[in-house]
């Protein structure tokens, strides 16, 4: 809803000091005096040059109560004018913002620290307030779906009793879509849309079906067309079996491929030593010959990787910069070319050194672990998942 000059003014008034769980309760709140909150988060209104001091732009932005008192309290109270009024509703793209301020030395450490702290703050004290609670009709099998899906089990009945996954995997993505749009204007989906609780593994197992059953015997499946709230009829008990043994084997015995991955990565590349020195430079003349695409581009503007520019003289690669390089062949410093016993810091990149990283080998581990998580997760997700690859485009080089 579009708010009126009288509440724009009151809204404008609010400064970072304000900002209180009385404040959150006052605004969004259901309370004795309001029966109905006095505000909504999504309330709009176009915010002017002038009204914060982060934006001083001519044309008029349309902006929320929400968003603007997001920049208020964790925007301009902590960096001023250092960045530029944030207008996305995702907060982990400010996020990257700050992180990248930091690396740059745009931002101080106390300003960092002061932004993690306000921003732990206002992750969980409105909560109570401006997250909805799960709804019945968001938890509990929908006629309309039900009806839906026993008609897609009798047409595709001969597929589902071969233990076909991907025609399993075409009837829960239809019955998903319909169920989202049963249930687009209930407030509890702002949670799924959040993805916790996971709408494609959550609800759907709960709530619609749960779909198709690997087997530990002999890898067939099985698809089980009842939901867990319509029960597991007996004669398939030994299928879901199936499904808890996948589930604690995932997060017991295979957590040990990554948990090794990780001990052999430490072993072989514990030796490999980042100088630290901001300055450090080992004067190779070898480079890497790299074609900078939207695709790669970010993999060295994040590792603040040093370019050779015309005159010579090396330029440094940053998420500032790196825009006008796309489209171009430029020459790369690499690790690979480095001469010194420690990797100087203009053939690793910027990034570890102003990370303070010396054991640059030790960080390769971050593999294994990210291995042995996804094991560990895979407990709580058993669901199929089907991807399709377009296996043409990697043979099109080839003679046919």
């Amino acid at each position: 809803m579009k708010l009126n000059d009288e509440q724009v003014k009151e809204i404008l008034k609010i400064k970072d000091e304000n900002i209180t769980k009385s404040l959150f309760i006052e605004l969004f709140g259901r309370t004795e005096d309001h029966i109905e909150p006095r505000y909504n988060p999504n309330d709009w209104f176009m915010l002017k040059s002038g009204d914060i001091e982060n934006y001083h732009e001519k044309t008029p932005l349309k902006t929320t109560v929400g968003r603007y008192l997001f920049n208020i309290f964790l925007n301009t109270s902590i960096f001023g004018k250092t960045f530029q009024y944030f207008n996305g509703t995702d907060y982990t793209k400010f996020d990257d913002i700050v992180c990248d301020a930091i690396l740059e030395d745009k931002i101080n450490i106390d300003q960092m620290n002061t932004y993690q702290t306000k921003k732990n703050w206002l992750g969980f004290t409105p909560v109570e307030i401006l997250v909805p609670g799960m709804s019945m009709e968001t938890m509990m099998p929908n006629p309309i779906i039900q009806k839906r899906k026993k008609e897609l089990f009798k047409q595709y009945e001969k597929e589902l009793k071969a233990g076909d996954p991907l025609v399993a995997k075409k009837i829960e993505d239809e019955l998903l879509a319909l169920a989202r749009e049963i249930h687009k204007d209930n407030p509890s989906m702002r949670l799924y849309d959040c993805k916790k609780p996971s709408f494609g593994n959550n609800y759907k197992n709960m709530a619609i079906m749960v779909g198709p059953i690997k087997s530990n015997t002999d890898g067939s499946y099985h698809i089980a067309e009842n939901s867990y709230l319509e029960g597991i009829p007996p004669e398939e008990y030994g299928k879901f079996a199936d499904q808890l043994v996948t589930g604690s084997y995932s997060r017991s015995v295979q957590t040990q491929v990554g948990g090794a991955l990780v001990k052999e990565f430490q072993a072989a590349l514990q030796s490999e030593i980042i100088d630290t020195d901001r300055n450090s430079d080992c004067g190779t003349k070898l480079t890497q010959t790299v074609t900078l695409t939207p695709s790669n581009i970010k993999m060295y503007a994040n590792g603040y990787k040093y370019i050779v520019g015309n005159n010579g003289k090396l330029i440094m690669l940053t998420k500032s910069n790196c825009q006008q390089y796309i489209g171009k062949t430029v020459k790369v410093r690499s690790a690979l070319f480095c001469k010194n016993p420690e990797y100087c810091e203009k053939c690793s990149g910027a990034l570890l050194a102003k990370l303070g990283v010396r054991n640059a080998g030790l960080t390769c581990s971050d593999v294994g672990s990210r291995l042995m998580s996804l094991s560990l997760k895979s407990m709580h997700d058993s669901t199929v998942k089907v991807h399709d690859l377009e296996w043409d485009k990697y043979f099109k080089d080839f003679d046919k």
